[in-house]
């Protein structure tokens, strides 16, 4: 909570307006201790719609109820927040939390990203969760772009947004899209 307050303070100290993506971990959710509310307040007290707040969840740890944690999901949904599966084909679940929660987003892990120009096997899997991921409506994050033949190719079959030291390095300071685009 102490990370996710700090990270919420300085996107607004920073004036960044866009979604903001904040990793939770989803025992957490479900947690019997779990203050509920204690986000949203901060987001009003900060001025930041929820709407732009994207909770995104690592596969590295277990879901052992879908069925409850769907209905925790759902709760924070109807309050306008969305969902993000944070690096898919690196943890426990795959595609089993990909077909149960059907998230807003899914973000590739960096191995399937990772000279996928030069593996046909990465190639057809990324594929694949990106034509799955267009008909349910989640869309594809790429993690780990570091090469500019990674960037071409993760373009080409259909991926929208990456994340990677091709792209930007970890900043204190905002990066505008518009300048890395230009690239």
């Amino acid at each position: 909570m102490l990370c996710r307050r700090n990270a919420l303070i300085r996107s607004k100290e920073l004036g960044i307006s866009e979604r903001l993506f904040l990793n939770v971990c989803p025992s957490l959710l479900q947690a019997n201790d779990h203050e509920r509310g204690v986000t949203a307040a901060l987001l009003e007290e900060l001025g930041i719609e929820r709407s732009n707040i994207t909770f995104e969840l690592t596969e590295r740890t277990l879901i052992e109820d879908y069925g409850l944690f769907n209905r925790v999901l759902s709760y924070y949904r109807e309050q306008g927040y969305s969902i993000a599966i944070d690096d898919l084909g690196s943890g426990y679940a795959g595609l089993k939390m990909l077909a149960q929660l059907e998230p807003e987003y899914v973000k590739l892990a960096r191995f399937l990203v990772s000279d996928i120009d030069t593996s046909a096997t990465r190639q057809a899997l990324v594929e694949a969760l990106v034509t799955f991921c267009g008909k349910i409506g989640a869309k594809v994050i790429a993690e780990g772009i570091e090469r500019k033949e990674e960037l071409d190719l993760l373009t080409q079959m259909g991926v929208s947004f990456g994340q990677g030291y091709l792209l930007a390095r970890p900043s204190n300071a905002p990066v505008s899209c518009s300048s890395i685009l230009h690239r």
